[in-house]
């Protein structure tokens, strides 16, 4: 039937995914599944990524406007991941929330409610061996399980299947513990912890998935317990995490993929585009590894080792690539600019289309949103600055292409606000990519409307101001007011950018490189066991591969203190340019000497953070441009002024700069003005000066 409409130029039915995380290894198993079945089936099939209905965690509540999408989107049906979304609420929330879509077909997965289809594994037998395992293979009687939720109805599942399997093998000798949290690494790192400090003693973790496995593992080894010789670990899912881990992760293997294509082929047979019976609940396999005990063997399905090598790539080149797109959004507030800039870097991301619509009403009615944003395969269309007015309902303009079969679509918010969205086609290899992007272009376009909202209204001044020839004193007034406006504006604007630089720098610091020196880490543990086995030239490829993630690590840490200069909180003004000069010189090979007077201080943070900036910028136009050889970088004061300066002995400015340039030198005036400062250039033809006075 979906061939025939295809055959007759036709737009075929479009449905919709609704889950927390893309990036997050389970669901992205689920949804490639679902989209691939999809594709077979020539349905469209759409990714709204939202986060755990009523989570207690951080920001995710304002994230879940992507479910509030897909309720307005003409979409013939939806697969609902209730077993992740419906983590913190009640049978009865969870149905009211399946209540918006009526009147679609639907299918959950993992969770069944009456009337609505389901799709879920047959988790027992596999349970059950796990539990013969660990008892007689390994001797073990003391169990820990990690359960997720006390309302999830999986994790309450896997558990009774776990307490029945010990009670039949041990009677009452098994002891079990149980401990709930939340799915999440880091929550069982903690809870583990609190347990086994409070004297609690084990000889097995049960996990109720791969991350809280993972967790606890960090757990036992701060407290220098040894996985497996002190204690057994396993986890549910068989995520790719559990494959790289060290030890490798004795698991559970849920065939999600299978899941998500069960999941739209229920749909398909409801909308009567599939022929067929009942839906089939696979059975969940048992793979034995490292973590409980057994000897190091591959698992069927298991990725060869060079995939640690591709992963740290695949996260070098992400990090690059957005680390170029943040510092183009972070110097810019023209939408135009961002929305080309949005473009540039979803193509660089592998994404072959990409669309950005926002909003229409700024009190929550998602009726009506503007396009400004189309890439596709009919070229790139940047519509602002009013945007093009179309029904929510649509997606985009008149539908979404069915050239493409998998779209992922994910909200755009700032702060309290919901934007818009994004929605891009699912072709990037780099399922980490799509939530990292959203939020550096969420913050730019908060920027950019910021400087819409005031460049309107300096219209509207001089308008006013215009008619008003004879209320001049009036007038005058209203202009003082709104250039205050404007100032608190601008200056939440760097603000904006602030944030954004620190957050990214601290993303990069805390998550990145430690990610790439785990890799190294990795790596290395995998050369020991290739020389210990005698591969000689695949211990040189794990070494190379461990040498490359350190020195990524490094380059990694470095932008991350050019976007977040820590040592200004910690140790001032002095030491973060004694830092950014000492890296910048070791970088570029460069002369570059820093001259400081004695007893140079300054106590004043907002002014110190923009002095740091404005040396910062002008360290890198010089090392970028000036052709110099020698750079000397100041910090001086005297009785009543505080003054920076970069001089450098290159070619000077031109009297007319490259066309697109100058943004740099604008954005060091204007800092220099916000902290009441006098910036000055000077150049010649042997050199130029770049310097900041500002009273002390």
């Amino acid at each position: 039937m979906t061939a025939g409409r295809l055959a007759r130029g036709e737009r075929v039915p479009a449905i919709g995914f609704l889950a927390a995380r893309f990036d997050e290894a389970y669901q992205h198993a689920v949804w490639t599944g679902a989209a691939a079945e999809a594709e077979r089936l020539g349905l469209a099939l759409v990714f709204f990524g939202g986060q755990r209905i009523g989570s207690p965690v951080g920001l995710e509540a304002l994230d879940n406007v992507a479910y509030d999408l897909a309720a307005h989107c003409e979409l013939a049906g939806l697969v609902v991941m209730s077993n992740v979304i419906g983590t913190y609420i009640s049978d009865g929330e969870q149905r009211d929330f399946l209540g918006r879509f009526a009147g679609r077909a639907l299918v959950t997965v993992g969770v069944g409610f009456e009337g609505i289809e389901m799709v879920g594994v047959d988790s027992s037998g596999a349970v059950a061996e796990l539990a013969e395992h660990l008892v007689r293979a390994h001797g073990r009687r003391r169990f820990l399980f990690l359960a997720g939720p006390c309302l999830h109805h999986e994790s309450a599942e896997r558990l009774s299947q776990f307490l029945g399997a010990i009670a039949s093998l041990l009677g009452k000798e098994g002891r079990v513990e149980v401990i709930f949290g939340d799915f999440l690494g880091e929550d069982a790192r903690l809870k583990v912890g609190a347990f086994l400090d409070a004297g609690g003693r084990i000889d097995a973790i049960v996990s109720a998935n791969d991350h809280m496995a993972i967790g606890a593992m960090a757990a036992l080894s701060e407290r220098g317990l040894v996985v497996p010789r002190d204690v057994s670990v396993t986890g549910f899912d068989d995520t790719e995490d559990s494959r790289f881990s060290t030890p490798t992760l004795t698991t559970l293997r849920q065939p999600a993929s299978r899941l998500g294509e069960l999941a739209v082929r229920s749909l398909a047979r409801q909308l009567g585009l599939e022929a067929g019976g009942g839906v089939e609940r696979p059975r969940v396999s048992f793979v034995q590894r490292e973590s409980c005990g057994c000897a190091a063997r591959p698992a069927p399905g298991d990725s060869d080792p060079g995939q640690l090598a591709a992963r740290g790539l695949l996260a070098e080149k992400r990090a690059a690539v957005l680390g170029e797109i943040e510092a183009s959004l972070v110097s810019s507030f023209s939408l135009e600019d961002i929305l080309g800039e949005i473009a540039r870097g979803s193509r660089e991301l592998g994404v072959s289309s990409c669309w950005l619509g926002l909003f229409e009403s700024a009190g929550g009615s998602l009726d009506w949103s503007r396009l400004f944003l189309a890439a596709d395969e009919r070229g790139l269309r940047i519509l602002s600055p009013r945007g093009m007015r179309f029904r929510t309902a649509e997606l985009v303009p008149g539908g979404l292409p069915a050239t493409s079969k998998a779209y992922v679509c994910v909200s755009l918010r700032f702060g309290d606000d919901r934007l818009g969205y994004l929605i891009f086609t699912a072709d990037s290899t780099d399922r980490r990519m799509y939530e990292s992007f959203r939020d550096q272009v969420s913050g730019a376009i908060k920027g950019a409307m910021l400087m819409a909202a005031e460049r309107d209204r300096e219209r509207e001044l001089e308008r006013k101001v215009a008619v008003r020839t004879k209320e001049l004193q009036a007038a005058n007034a209203r202009l003082v007011e709104e250039m205050a406006v404007r100032r608190r504006l601008e200056g939440e604007l760097l603000e904006i950018s602030n944030r954004i630089m620190g957050s990214i720098g601290r993303d990069i610091h805390d998550n990145l490189c430690q990610d790439i020196a785990g890799l190294g880490i990795m790596a290395a543990v995998l050369q020991g066991k290739l020389m210990r086995a005698g591969m000689v030239e695949e211990a040189e490829a794990a070494e190379a591969i461990a040498r490359g993630a350190g020195e990524t690590a490094g380059r990694a840490k470095g932008m991350a203190r050019g976007l977040y200069p820590a040592e200004l909180e910690a140790h001032g003004l002095v030491a973060a340019v004694e830092n950014l000069v000492r890296s910048s010189s070791a970088r570029e090979g460069l002369s570059i000497v820093l001259e400081v007077s004695e007893g140079f201080a300054l106590r004043d943070s907002e002014r110190a953070l923009h002095l740091f900036r404005i040396v910062q910028e002008a360290l890198a136009n010089a090392l970028r441009h000036s052709g110099a050889r020698n750079i000397e970088v100041g910090l001086r004061m005297d009785r009543e002024t505080v003054t920076v300066e970069v001089v450098d002995d290159g070619r000077g400015i031109p009297e007319r700069p490259r066309e697109g340039g100058g943004m740099g030198m604008q954005i060091m005036r204007y800092r220099a003005s916000v902290i009441g400062g006098e910036f000055r250039v000077r150049s010649w033809e042997g050199g130029t000066s770049l310097s900041c006075r500002v009273a002390r």
